[in-house]
């Protein structure tokens, strides 16, 4: 049995992800560990396989308080954490990959080794190709390959974090018969998850998590969809901040997008949704829904495998010169990597799309003041004092360049606004000025699509909103913001 209780973690950021957090996970159980994002899920299981440490509270593993320095602690105490992408070490054969550790001593004896990998595989029977090099493996296979390593070191305790995310659903079912056949050999199985369905299908127990605090634990007979919902996310009223949709011509089409490379995020299966001018659209999923993958899809940096994307009657996929060419714009998810350079200085990275707006020739006098003219609006000599925009993006705070890019792509005058969590990092007089300027975007017959898993902000905002679940297009909620909370809720999850 394992015991965590009155767990407590802050992040050095004063991000309090755990408040008192408490969890039971019996012997021979599959228990699985529901909250909405931030709800300090993965915080709590990282802390139980010993990738984090707790400021406060106890981890107990068969009645004996243990503390965990790291993950190796963890698997000395039979705990081990299967990840949604287990690291593989390419240019290795499956066996030496699951081998690796296990053994002891500096030297691997390669006979022995495999013989008890096959072993260990037999007895659950799982198949793997064991001689095959590792990079050759699926998602799936990777993860039975992870429970192989734990197995080898007579691991009981297994925790999955959001592992069927990646998967497809034959793949999906392979994980379940491999949770079947764990918790069969009396191993516990503690399953962090978002989704409702694949939890009541599977779990023993179900333990709820809501702003880093236990909600609640239910056992089958008590879980039902209703109840876990309402456990997640609670219930009350919100603000209304939406506008009347304009009812424009549609200025974003998509059908049936498809999306199958997508370099370990999940896929994207069947995606329909227009965008009307005149309104702010929201796009909503929970954590590896497929939203990611579809804001990727859709600004050009992800290759579609089927389907079509219109963008003010221009087909457009899988290039961002050609989204932006048709009249987009574009605030990505992957702050430091997609929508920044943070080693470039902040002017390069205000300047990076006015650039095209003269293919002759770099006008440097334009450019200076094309940059002057964003960190003006933004209020920049108020926050930045003196700080030059020749250092590097990097060395500036999150609620400064979250402003900054925003500013930057409403500098564009596209057509259509593609945010994806426009809210990170604003305090509540920059979050009002930020629902003006989208207000002021519509009127002028523009439109905006949000992507967000933060489902106040996306209910009080949007016009309408496309729910995605499992990489799928499942429902379009329109209407009062006090009818449409609690469906877009129940629509996700």
């Amino acid at each position: 049995m394992i015991t965590l209780n009155g767990i407590e973690k802050t992040f050095p950021n004063g991000v309090k992800a755990l408040d008192r957090a408490d969890l039971v996970l019996n012997e021979g159980e599959i228990h699985a560990i529901l909250g909405e994002n931030g709800a300090g899920k993965s915080t709590l299981m990282h802390i139980l396989a010993g990738f984090l440490r707790a400021d406060a509270g106890n981890v107990a593993v068969d009645g004996k308080e243990r503390r965990f320095s790291r993950y190796a602690d963890a698997l000395d105490a039979g705990v081990g954490m299967v990840r949604q992408h287990p690291l593989i070490a390419e240019g290795f054969p499956v066996w030496a990959v699951c081998a690796l550790g296990a053994e002891g001593g500096f030297f691997l004896n390669p006979k022995k080794s495999r013989a008890r990998v096959e072993a260990v595989c037999a007895k659950w029977g799982f198949s793997l190709p064991l001689d095959k090099d590792a990079v050759s493996l699926t998602v799936s296979q990777r993860q039975i390959a992870a429970v192989v390593c734990l197995l080898l070191r007579n691991c009981s305790v297994f925790v999955f974090d959001e592992v069927t995310a990646v998967l497809s659903p034959d793949e999906t079912e392979r994980i379940f018969a491999l949770f079947a056949q764990l918790k069969r050999g009396g191993a516990s199985i503690a399953l962090i998850s978002h989704k409702l369905d694949e939890t009541l299908a599977i779990a023993d127990r179900v333990t709820v998590l809501r702003k880093g605090k236990t909600i609640a634990s239910f056992g089958r007979a008590e879980a039902d969809a209703e109840t876990l919902t309402e456990s997640m996310f609670g219930k009350g009223e919100v603000e209304d901040w939406t506008g009347t949709a304009g009812g424009g011509e549609t200025i974003l089409s998509i059908q049936s997008l498809a999306a199958t490379e997508t370099g370990g995020l999940p896929l994207l299966r069947d995606v329909t949704l227009k965008v009307a001018g005149g309104s702010i659209a929201g796009v909503a999923g929970i954590k590896d829904s497929g939203i990611d993958t579809l804001e990727l899809v859709l600004a050009g940096f992800l290759k579609r495998s089927a389907g079509v994307i219109q963008l003010n009657g221009v087909e457009v996929g899988g290039d961002p010169l050609a989204f932006r060419s048709a009249g987009g714009a574009y605030l990505a998810a992957d702050r430091g990597g997609v929508c920044l350079a943070p080693n470039l200085s902040l002017w390069d990275n205000l300047v990076i799309h006015a650039q095209r707006k003269n293919r002759f020739f770099l006008d440097k006098g334009f450019l200076n003041d094309w940059a002057a003219g964003i960190m003006g609006k933004t209020e920049w000599a108020r926050d930045a004092g003196a700080r030059s925009f020749k250092e590097t993006a990097s060395s500036f705070s999150g609620g400064q360049l979250q402003r900054l890019i925003l500013e930057r792509e409403l500098a564009e005058t596209a057509k259509l606004l593609v945010l994806s969590e426009p809210f990170w990092g604003l305090d509540v007089q920059s979050r009002a000025r930020l629902v003006q300027r989208l207000r002021s975007v519509t009127a002028h017959g523009g439109a905006v699509l949000i992507f967000s898993t933060d489902i106040d902000n996306i209910v009080l905002l949007c016009d309408e909103i496309f729910v995605i679940r499992d990489g799928r297009s499942v429902e379009i909620i329109r209407g009062s913001v006090e009818s449409r909370k609690q469906r877009l809720i129940k629509s996700m999850v």
